[in-house]
């Protein structure tokens, strides 16, 4: 006879359920009697002990530490039917793409596969050479799943553990060609948004184009309320059933003109200290809102692969598109430079001329990064400076994943020879002087003329009007003399 109560520090089994390692979920059940609709409720367990009989010394069972317990619940073993303890797989505060990694890449827990996310007693056990770890890492996650829990069910596959919480986020995971760390065939995490035309690895235009004109599709199907199903008890019926309703689209359209999106967050459970569920969930709602809220246009079309970059293109990818045959949501033709989101790619290698088809996805909007900054770590003359490795960017592309520094990825250079910069004393504008880059050789720049930075001082790239062309595509807030917000917002992507 025995009994499990919220508050309990402790309970004894009969068997070492306990694998060590973090702290694990158990789910109790059955029992004479148990005050939960589903018959079952979980617990968390931290460590294990073996048990004796203080009159005996006989072993009688093993003391689960627990962590936590659920409120005002309980279950009762009046000594018919015994009460139950079983693991059950969850991950405790993990952001969906860490999740992801560790059930791609996991084999038994052991670190065989990877140290770091060889985690779990499950996983499909593929290896840094299947999967670009680093396109995982870089997923920005907002607040309301950065320490989300989320069960795994017996059997489930990695689409059912994770298809909604990634199209959540705004990403997807597709196969596609990766030169870093190593040419080959990988598992890649890539965003399925609002394409960057500083991403892009490709641009077309008419005298690209063969089989044909452009074929635009409208799509029209807008999403005008979302319905997040989390928080699923123990029988795996939501706890949670969140409801968001775009009423500006719907005023805007004059009534309800859209259909509902509902993601089964299977498991999801969001932990957000200070917030309730509703709100910590707002702002990936408000990015999906961006994504399927209103009408789409498809774009599909046919370039030689003799185009640069057609040998490379993958889903998810970002294409700069030139092409006068497009139709745009308002029915005009033409579109100038727009940057397309990749969502389909299908080569053939036996026509007379070998080509790529690509169905594209237009941003409707040509946005650009911010203009990238050098901070100096070490005055070596007054012409050369070393810089610090990485202190304005992160660690890996957001886009494909690449190894990424201030100064650029393998594939893309932020900073050039014979780029003309401005050599700033930190947060002294106006002192700023202008130089030209002749050399780049690791972290050491070196100048045209004595720089008179310090070590903590910046090097930006020069005013717009001065600025090389490929530094053209960033993000001006300055007037023409460089003048920090005097002008308003100039740039080659930006009105």
């Amino acid at each position: 006879m025995a009994w499990v109560q919220s508050g309990e520090e402790h309970i004894i089994t009969a068997d070492d359920v306990f694998a060590g390692g973090p702290p694990q979920v158990m789910r109790i059940s059955g029992g004479d009697e148990i005050n939960w609709e589903s018959g079952a409720f979980d617990v968390v367990v931290s460590g294990s002990a073996q048990v004796f009989d203080p009159l005996t010394g006989d072993a009688i069972g093993y003391l689960l530490t627990l962590d936590w317990t659920p409120p005002d619940l309980y279950a009762l073993d009046h000594g018919g039917s015994p009460i139950t303890v079983t693991p059950y797989a969850r991950a405790l505060a993990t952001p969906p793409a860490r999740l992801a990694l560790q059930v791609l890449m996991s084999a038994a827990g052991t670190g065989r596969t990877h140290a770091t996310y060889d985690a779990l007693p499950y996983g499909a056990g593929l290896t840094e050479a299947d999967v670009h770890v680093a396109s995982f890492e870089s997923v920005a996650t907002p607040g309301g799943l950065a320490e989300a829990d989320m069960d795994i069910p017996p059997g489930a596959t990695v689409r059912d553990i994770l298809r909604s919480a990634m199209t959540l986020l705004g990403v997807s995971i597709v196969q596609r060609w990766v030169e870093h760390p190593s040419p080959r065939q990988r598992l890649v995490c890539t965003p399925i948004g609002a394409a960057l035309a500083a991403e892009s690895i490709m641009s077309i235009t008419d005298a690209d184009v063969i089989g044909g004109a452009v074929s635009s599709m409208v799509d029209g199907r807008v999403v005008r309320s979302y319905r997040l199903l989390l928080d699923h008890d123990a029988a795996g019926q939501p706890m949670q059933v969140l409801t968001y309703v775009d009423s500006d689209a719907v005023d805007a359209a004059g009534g309800d003109s859209g259909e509902a999106l509902e993601l089964d967050l299977r498991g999801l459970r969001v932990v957000e200290s200070g917030l309730d569920t509703s709100a910590a969930l707002m702002p990936l709602v408000q990015h999906m809102r961006r994504r399927a809220g209103v009408p789409r246009v498809r774009l599909t079309v046919t370039v030689g692969m003799h185009v640069p970059g057609a040998h490379e293109v993958q889903v998810g990818h970002v294409v700069v598109a030139t092409l006068s045959d497009a139709q745009g949501i308002d029915g005009s033709y033409g579109i100038t430079a727009e940057p397309c989101r990749v969502l389909g790619v299908r080569r053939s290698w036996g026509d007379a001329e070998p080509s790529v088809t690509l169905t594209l996805a237009p941003s409707g909007i040509r946005p650009a990064g911010y203009v990238p900054s050098l901070r100096v770590a070490v005055v070596v003359s007054p012409t050369v400076v070393d810089v610090e490795f990485g202190t304005y960017t992160g660690a890996s592309h957001p886009s494909t994943g690449e190894a990424m520094t201030d100064q650029g990825t393998a594939s893309d250079a932020m900073l050039r020879v014979g780029d003309m910069v401005r050599c700033i004393p930190a947060g002294d504008y106006g002192a700023a002087v202008t130089r030209t880059v002749v050399s780049i050789v690791g972290v050491q720049v070196e100048l045209s003329a004595a720089h008179g930075l310090a070590v903590g001082d910046d090097i930006d790239h020069a005013s717009y009007d001065d600025a090389s062309d490929h530094a053209r595509r960033y993000c001006y807030i300055a007037d023409a003399a460089g003048v920090l917000g005097a002008g308003g917002v100039r740039g080659v992507d930006v009105g």
